[in-house]
Order: C-alpha cells, then structure tokens, then sequence
C-alpha cells in the first residue's frame, strides 16, 4: 500500500510539474499587457467558454456541493441547474457581446470609463477584497483533500499548491490560465466518466435505484431552514447579474461579439454536466449507505456528507487512479485559483497603479502584473493559512460573502452596459446604499437569504436607475423639496419593511442590532439627498461619450485582434498533446500496477477505460488543429461582425 501512496503522490507531482511546463511554454506569447490580460484578443470561443466553466469550479464541488446533493436531493440539484446553466445562459447572452465592444482589458478598466475613478478604486478594493477571500478558501478546501488522501501536513500543501499556482499564471498570464482550464476540463471529464458507471454498478438496481433517492421539498429535508423557494430565486438572480456583470473577462478575450456570445452559451451547456458527473455519485452513496442521520456509521469525522464523493471514488478507483482523481481535483480548484489570480493582477495592476503612475508603457504594465500576481498569491497563501487556524465553516462564509457583495458589485457593472443616462456617480451611490442595505438587513435584522438578496438588489436598482431622476428633480425650482420629501417616503417604507418581516422589531433586538435598523433607513434617505446634489452637478460627458461609441460599434477582428493565428492553431496542438501524455501516463500507472499487484488485484480495465477516453479527448483537439485556417479564432475565414 505504501507503494502505491508514493504513486498517488508522484502523479500528482508530476501535474504540478507539468502546469509550470505549461506557463513557461506560453509565457513567450506575451508581448505586453493586452496579450498578459486578454490573450490579445484571440482566445478562441471554445476555450474561453471552458475557462468560464472550470473558473466556477473548486475542490468544494467534490466536498461541500457534493454533501449538498447528498443531504438535500432534488433540491440541490434543482439549486445547481438554476445557478449554474440557466444563470450562465441568461446573463451570458444579456452581456457578451457589449463586453466584448468595450474594448477593455479589466472590469475596473470599464469602471473608469464609465463612472470615474474615485468608482474604479473604490470597486478595484471591494473586487480585490472579496475574490481574494474565495481564493483563501478555495485553497484551504484543496489542501484539506489533499491531507485527507496523501497524509500532507495541511499547511504544507496549502503553500505548495499555492506557489505552483502562482508560478503558472505569473509566466503565463491569460493564455495560461485558459489553456490550463482546457486539460484541467479534459482531466476533470475523463475521470468522472470513468468514476460514475463504476459507481453505479456498486449499487443493486442501477441507475433506477439512485434516481429513487430523489425527492424534491422545500425546505430540503436534511438541509439549511433558510433553504426555501426564495433561496432559489435569489440566488438565480444573484447569479444571472453577477454573469452579465462580473464575467467580463472571459468575453472581451475573444475575437468578436459572436465569439463571445458562444463563449457563454458552452459554458451553460457544460453546467448542464452537473447532474450525471457530480450529483450521481452522492446520490449512489444515500442508495448504499443511507441518509445523513446513520451516515455517521460509514464516514467518521463531523461532517461525513462533505467526504461521499471523495469516499466513494477512492473504493472504485484502483491505487494509481486515485493520484489522477486527486490530480483532477487540483484542476478545478487551480483552475479557480488561477482565474483570481490573474482577475485580481488585472485590476491593481491595470486600474490602481497607473494612479500613482500616470505614464505607464505596455512592457511595464506586463512587469507589474507580474509583481501584482506574485503578491496575491503570496496573500492568498496567508489567507488560507489563517482560515486552517480559524476552523470555521468556510462554505456558509463564503455564500454570505458572496450574498453581501455581488449586488454592490455587479448591478453597477452590468447596468453601465445599458444605461446611458445614468450620472457617473451613480455606481458610487449604488454601492453605497448596496453595501448599507446588505450589512443591516443581515448583522442587524437577521433576515434570511431570500429577502436580504432582494431587497439589496432592489435598492441598488431603484438608486442607479433613479439617479438621473434626482439629478434633474434637484435642478428644479423647488427640486430640494421634492428630493427630500422622496428621501422621507423611502426611509418610512424601509421601516415599513422592516416591521413587516422582522419578528419583535425593534425591541426583540440586542440594542446595537436595533439602533443599527433604525438608523439605517435615515442613512438611505440622507443618501439619496446627498447624491441628488452631487447628480445635479454639470458632468464632462466626453470620456462617457467615446465609452459609448465603442459600444455602438462592431468589433474590426482585422484591425483589432492582435493574437496570430498560429498562437491559436497552437493551443489545439498543445492541449491535444498534453492530453496525449495524460493517456500515456494513465497507461503507464497501468503497467506498474500490472507488475507489482496490490493486495485487492490489478484492474486494467479501468486504466484502458481512462486511457481510451484521453485519446478520443486527444484526438478530437488534434483534428480542431487540422481543421483551423489562418484566423484567430475557430473559423476559417475572418468572420463579418454579428451583433
């Protein structure tokens, strides 16, 4: 058994070796910050919309989301289809190709286009702050796995992996972390489809029997109160914003506005995988072992349900298959990693430094996102650190962290796209409001998910889409008047709202909790008086203007694609070759195992299953690479722009 733990670790190793092979290789396709950033503007459609589905994904997928579905059933799965392919669809489609005539190379980029730049570094902290704080998390989660299955001291493979990560995105820039994304989607495909039919044949009855697990209820049986229809619906809103809002970088990469679009529409259909990859196998584990409340009798440890998938992968998987289970499961999580990584170097990089230096030359801004990246995997490694010291439960944190900042995040983002009259200050006033609506209604009101989501996203709403209004009202004679007596009616319908559905309120609070409530209604209508003055004020349109000209013109793929065509032609050879190796390293394991045979017996087959699956996967990125012709892109032919 010994043996086969120093094989598990070898070909884990030798992934981690292969990405910086991978960063070293593309690190001399960045020519300067638009290629670092944005891949020159040639990623292809196909690529992108991978590197928009694996950037979602994490460790937590196998643990926490599989524990999720395990607990909760139909509701789980109704939760991921909702957030994930309907989510990525809508927004995608809502947003892609105006990102992609922006012309930008950061989201903050378009901040200060758009709304100023007191809003970019204001918006540059938050994104930085709450990204930063997913990527501690994200890392932790990995690390945990990899203590649980190598016996790696927890600390010491939080800063392996996260140093390894650093290293491939600090060479590679864009290019790296999309072309890692795509083998990462390759690895993470083959194995789960080698783990489901071996899981299921464990289960007497099949696949009829796990899809007999499956009930839907709301509240989910087994899973959180707050767990209920609203849940859903917020957090499908929640998403379908932060897509359109918050995913920028995945569509301006690409060469044009139908590209982008496409990029979307994959990514949705991928997260249509979820329920056969990543929901049979927990499933398959409550037909085998029963519900949560006798699991405990199977999985020791204080949160069993989060352990399923990992348990049940390792009994089907012989010894050297489980490194490569291991090594797919460093490929979302990286994945993830790398896309903050480089989203968080963009925006310090691209939006803050250029503050404290005003002329910045392209080969300079390559330097310092190269420095930034560096520094936030450095941060990202402490943080990780800090939340193994913490041993708190980092999922619930996270969803809350995400539930207090997307809409503050993401409605300005999104509705700068479309709304032409809105004041440049508006995004500032949104966030704002947003950031006050959200810490009350859940430090000090205490309200569930459902309504905290709807009310922060209808106040940030009602602000930026009412700021023109205030501006103009202000204006007027009398204006001041009628703002105020607006002001008032808002903050005397907020404390409608509160009394509504908050039990006990005020006096059921702790003190600080309700002189927090009470005030924050006469914050809001302070707000909206203060702003109003500010809306009113003369603005230089003319930097608003040129933003959206862009907008109103298609993209000249000739003209502004500045990525060969060969670079692309590159990745398919490159990410078919890659998966070539991957098939023969499975093969390999095989012939080990072949020659020393663990107690339990070799088992070819399931290496000949693995290996079959990464040489159709090889195969198919081998004929993309026959098939492309001198464009950046897919196509054939440098495509007319489709809006």
């Amino acid at each position: 058994m010994a043996v086969f733990a120093s094989i598990e670790l070898g070909v884990v190793a030798g992934y981690l070796v292969l990405m910086i092979a991978v960063g070293v290789l593309l690190a001399r396709r960045n020519r300067g910050g638009e290629d670092f950033f944005a891949g020159g503007r040639a990623i292809p459609w196909w690529a992108s919309g991978i590197s928009l589905y694996m950037g979602n994904f994490s460790a937590w997928l196998f643990t926490g989301g599989a524990g999720m579905i395990y607990r909760t059933t139909g509701y789980g799965l109704v939760y991921f289809l909702l957030t994930g392919a309907v989510a990525y669809f809508i927004g995608s489609q809502i947003s892609a190709a105006r990102w992609r005539r922006t012309r930008v190379l950061s989201p903050v980029e378009f901040t200060r286009r758009r709304f100023g730049v007191v809003t970019q570094q204001v918006l540059g902290l938050i994104t930085a702050l709450v990204y930063l704080a997913a990527a501690g998390n994200q890392l932790k989660a990995l690390s945990t796995i990899v203590e649980t299955m190598l016996g790696v001291p927890l600390a010491t493979a939080a800063v392996a992996i996260g140093v390894i990560v650093i290293f491939y995105t600090l060479l590679g820039g864009l290019w790296a972390v999309v072309v890692t994304d795509v083998l990462q989607f390759v690895v993470l495909l083959a194995v789960s489809l080698v783990i489901v039919p071996l899981v299921v044949a464990l289960v007497d009855g099949g696949i009829g029997t796990i899809l007999g697990t499956i009930a839907f209820t709301i509240p989910p049986v087994g899973g959180d109160p707050d767990h209920d229809l609203h849940f859903l619906i917020a957090y499908l809103l929640l998403l379908v914003i932060g897509v359109g809002g918050g995913q920028g970088p995945r569509f301006y990469c690409v060469p044009d506005e139908r590209d982008a679009r496409k990029a979307g529409a994959l990514a949705a259909a991928l997260f249509l995988t979820t329920p056969v990859l990543f929901a049979i196998p927990p499933l398959a584990a409550r037909a085998l072992w029963g519900g949560p409340d006798v699991l405990g009798q199977t999985i020791a440890g204080p949160n069993p349900h989060e352990q399923v998938f990992v348990v049940l992968a390792l009994e089907v998987l012989p010894p050297g298959l489980a490194g490569v289970f291991v090594a797919a499961m460093f490929a979302a999580t990286m994945s993830a990693l790398s896309t903050v990584y480089n989203m968080v170097a963009s925006v310090l990089s691209r939006d803050v430094y250029p503050v404290f230096r005003k002329k910045v030359s392209d080969r300079e801004l390559l330097t310092v996102g190269r420095v930034m990246t560096l520094v936030i995997g450095l941060v990202t490694i402490g943080l990780c650190l800090w939340y193994v010291a913490a041993r708190k439960d980092l999922f619930k944190i996270m969803i809350e962290i995400m539930a207090l900042s997307g809409p503050v995040m993401n409605v300005p983002m999104l509705m700068g796209l479309f709304a032409r009259r809105a004041p440049r200050a508006a995004a500032l006033a949104t966030i704002a409001g947003g950031v006050a609506t959200a810490l009350v209604t859940k430090l000090a009101l205490g309200w569930p998910a459902g309504p905290r989501i709807y009310l922060t996203h209808a106040a940030c709403l009602a602000i930026f889409f009412g700021a023109a209004w205030l501006g103009r009202t202000w204006r007027r004679r009398c204006g001041p008047l009628a703002v105020v007596g607006v002001a008032i009616g808002t903050a005397g319908a907020l404390l409608a709202l509160m009394l509504w559905l908050t039990p006990n309120f005020p006096g059921g609070l702790p003190l600080g909790a309700a002189v927090a409530a009470l005030a924050y209604p006469l914050v809001m209508a302070a707000l909206l008086v203060g702003f109003a003055r500010k809306f009113s004020r003369p603005e230089d349109h003319s930097e608003v203007d040129r933003f959206y000209r862009n907008l109103d013109t298609p993209v000249n793929v000739a003209a502004e694609v500045t990525g060969s065509a060969g670079s692309v032609l590159g990745v398919y050879r490159l990410v078919g070759g890659l998966t070539l190796l991957m098939a023969l390293l499975t093969l390999g394991l095989m012939a080990l195992e072949l020659a020393a045979p663990p107690a339990a017996g070799a088992q070819p087959g399931k290496y000949l299953l693995l290996a079959a699956i990464l040489l159709l996967l090889a195969g198919f990125f081998r004929l993309l690479a026959r098939r492309a012709r001198g464009t950046p892109g897919t196509d054939t032919h440098a495509p007319e722009p489709h809006v």
